[in-house]
């Protein structure tokens, strides 16, 4: 395997791990729900919504308005708009946003350190005849 191969499977894999350790840096944190025009959330940014009966809802441009959450509920097609939802507040348990969780982020990058080495030692040891004692 040349350098220049061994390089570009290296970074691929580096970025591979990279794009899915990402996501378990973040954890759902409760959130104040007030009664002001932007009081959840920017625009476009995501709660997630716990009823009282126990259900989860993800929405996202969530607005509080007098006595209700309004709110687009998140569509999986990435295609569609989602529909809109008015959600009455003493029907909501607790409201959520996604954050930065700290002790996911050290682990994830920890976990994302040891396996780049582990990796690039592979590819050295591959690019460089083998291992030893098969010599």
């Amino acid at each position: 395997m040349s350098n220049r191969t061994s390089h570009r499977v290296t970074s691929g894999l580096r970025f591979i791990l990279f794009a899915t350790t990402v996501p378990a840096c973040m954890s759902w944190k409760h959130t104040e729900l007030a009664p002001v025009p932007d009081s959840v959330t920017a625009p476009s940014r995501e709660v997630r919504v716990v009823m009282r009966s126990g259900n989860k809802i993800t929405l996202r441009d969530a607005r509080v308005r007098n006595d209700t959450l309004h709110a687009v509920r998140r569509s999986r097609d990435s295609d569609s708009q989602g529909s809109s939802m008015a959600i009455p507040v003493s029907q909501i348990a607790d409201v959520q946003t996604r954050q930065v969780s700290t002790p996911k982020t050290i682990a994830a990058t920890v976990w994302y350190g040891f396996s780049a080495f582990v990796i690039g030692a592979v590819i050295y040891v591959l690019a460089n005849g083998g291992p030893v004692f098969m010599n």
